[in-house]
């Protein structure tokens, strides 16, 4: 049984975005979230919803500037998409200055996340064409006590020997390079 009065949150915000995102980045995204999923509607949950910039302001506690900004930056990661009321879809900050009635809707769910990385400050998209995230393994010397002894911390560990985890920043070199950027 669902509680009554919560918000369902898709939960690739806490598996994959929560580090990636900017606290007003996270604070609008949330903000977006808690007023379509939020509510209920004819057959099911609302799939968009008219935000203005004020509501947002009094949601977040965050300025014009730095509501905007996290918008822009989640409108071009693709977390978040902004329309008119006809549909019309407003995919730069160009588009969306001056309009009033602004649509978003949350493009976190059903396959619509499209995964895309920072490099240099900008947002790349990864274009390997997979949403999983793969393990993988480098190669580092045996850690030993001094005598020569593997360390006791290792007795009785089932783990696979001279390996650790890729950092994030090895892994998007690898692909990068798998790809031939």
């Amino acid at each position: 049984m669902i509680p009554r009065r919560t918000t369902p949150t898709p939960n690739r915000l806490y598996d994959e975005l929560l580090p990636e995102l900017t606290e007003s980045e996270l604070k609008v995204l949330l903000v977006v979230i808690r007023q379509t999923y939020g509510w209920k509607s004819k057959g099911g949950r609302k799939q968009r919803d008219r935000i203005s910039v004020g509501f947002f302001r009094v949601k977040t506690g965050l300025s014009r500037r730095a509501i905007s900004r996290a918008i822009d930056n989640l409108v071009t990661r693709g977390f978040v998409v902004a329309r008119t009321r006809t549909g019309q879809l407003l995919p730069s900050k160009e588009s969306r200055r001056g309009k009033k009635g602004i649509f978003y809707s949350c493009c976190l769910q059903h396959g619509s996340f499209v995964p895309q990385t920072r490099v240099n400050g900008s947002h790349v998209p990864v274009t390997n064409g997979h949403i999983t995230k793969e393990t993988h393994l480098k190669e580092t010397p045996n850690k030993t006590s001094g005598s020569g002894k593997p360390n006791k911390k290792d007795k009785g560990v089932d783990r696979v020997k001279n390996s650790q985890r890729l950092t994030d920043m090895e892994r998007y070199r690898e692909i990068m390079g798998q790809n031939g950027l």
